[in-house]
């Protein structure tokens, strides 16, 4: 199987944990372009924002942009996600697939392990890290969040006056 193969099978594997989970999820999709040099028609995939396999949508509304890797490069494709500069850090994560291990290890732009799935899509627990496991039940608090959870006490402060009055 080529390294593309495995790649795609990876993003697709990882997409159905995520709709399991109950994420709004778009992979990455392939397009054709006829190369004239070639003589036919190749098949391309151009990740979202040149960086990102998959984009997910948390059933609170928070977006994650996710890149699917198997275990390589994992430095190489921080670095890239770093310098997207115009997305914000707490949107971007890396998903590697542990060969040995046989889990989905979901790491964030730090390079801090946040948690990982096996294939069911399960949790698993490593007994070696501590870990944060705000993906898959809750999203980071960020600031456009506490904004919003405050905009919401305010309208709710506001329509109780208003049914008091």
């Amino acid at each position: 199987m080529s390294t593309r193969a495995k790649g795609r099978r990876f993003e697709l594997e990882f997409s159905k944990i995520l709709k399991q989970r109950g994420y709004a999820v778009e992979v990455v999709r392939p397009s054709t372009t006829y190369v004239p040099k070639v003589g036919h028609t190749v098949s391309i995939l151009r990740d979202f924002f040149g960086a990102f396999d998959i984009i997910a949508i948390c059933p609170s509304g928070e977006v994650r942009l996710i890149q699917v890797t198997a275990d390589t490069k994992i430095k190489r494709r921080l670095d890239a996600m770093k310098k997207l500069t115009n997305i914000p850090d707490y949107m971007k994560f890396l998903c590697v697939w542990r060969k040995g291990r046989k889990v989905y290890s979901l790491i964030d732009i730090n390079g801090n392990v946040v948690c990982e799935y096996n294939k069911k899509g399960e949790i698993v627990e490593n007994k070696k890290e501590q870990q944060i496991k705000v993906f898959p039940t809750q999203p980071y608090i960020s600031y456009t969040s506490t904004i919003q959870l405050k905009l919401d006490a305010f309208n709710k402060q506001s329509n109780d006056e208003q049914k008091g009055d």
